[in-house]
């Protein structure tokens, strides 16, 4: 069975707090350069008080294969996720992505 992605832009709703998994592949290491160079953006202002309702933002690449990034995301609800997805360099990034990345998968998460 393949893993369907969800849509990123349509978080689920009462989902406290939201948990976002996104796998990224790069097309290249320039590529994937470029990728995590925006994502550390994205995080320094998701974990400043810029992004209140952002509570991890973590980012961390393939040990064996280093075209492969991924971004591990909790927010106290799908509001404050909308919030971060106001950030220019968020929407940077998804503008570029058919540039940058061969493979991008999304997976909302609850605890449990």
């Amino acid at each position: 069975m393949a893993l369907k992605s969800d849509d990123l832009m349509s978080p689920p709703s009462g989902v406290t707090p939201l948990i976002l998994n996104v796998t990224i592949v790069g097309r290249d290491s320039g590529k994937t350069d470029e990728i995590v160079r925006l994502l550390k953006k994205i995080q320094s202002k998701a974990l400043s008080d810029q992004e209140p309702g952002t509570s991890v933002y973590r980012i961390t690449r393939g040990a064996l294969d280093k075209n492969v990034v991924n971004v591990y995301e909790v927010y106290n609800d799908a509001a404050a996720m909308a919030f971060h997805t106001e950030n220019a360099d968020f929407k940077e990034l998804v503008s570029r992505k058919d540039e940058l990345s061969s493979e991008l998968h999304t997976k909302f998460f609850s605890d449990v």
